[in-house]
């Protein structure tokens, strides 16, 4: 329910709890529909980064394939990051506009 209060706090001033309050409201009815989008994206994502990983799963640290691994890693949460931000800001926007 709470999913979207930082939203109502960088675009429209709303501060503590009233934004708490406000993400609340925007989410009431739809509670499912924006959990399952939410899980929908972190599962790809997740699945994206185990597929990606499996030929260095293997590798013991300390050695420069396993650096790789990580960097990979790490690039994929770097890019995976931002699109969940605008994913989830979108349906912020979304729901706003049924809501209004």
């Amino acid at each position: 329910f709470y999913y979207f209060a930082l939203y109502f706090l960088i675009f429209e001033d709303v501060k503590g709890m009233n934004a708490i309050k406000s993400s609340k409201a925007l989410v009431s009815g739809y509670w499912w529909g924006v959990f399952g989008r939410t899980m929908f994206l972190l599962l790809v994502a997740m699945l994206a980064s185990f597929v990606l990983s499996i030929p260095f799963m293997f590798l013991s640290e300390g050695t420069i394939m396993y650096t790789i691994y990580s960097l990979i890693q790490n690039l994929i949460w770097v890019v995976v990051i931002p699109v969940f931000m605008v994913f989830t800001y979108l349906m912020y926007k979304d729901l706003r506009g049924i809501k209004s």
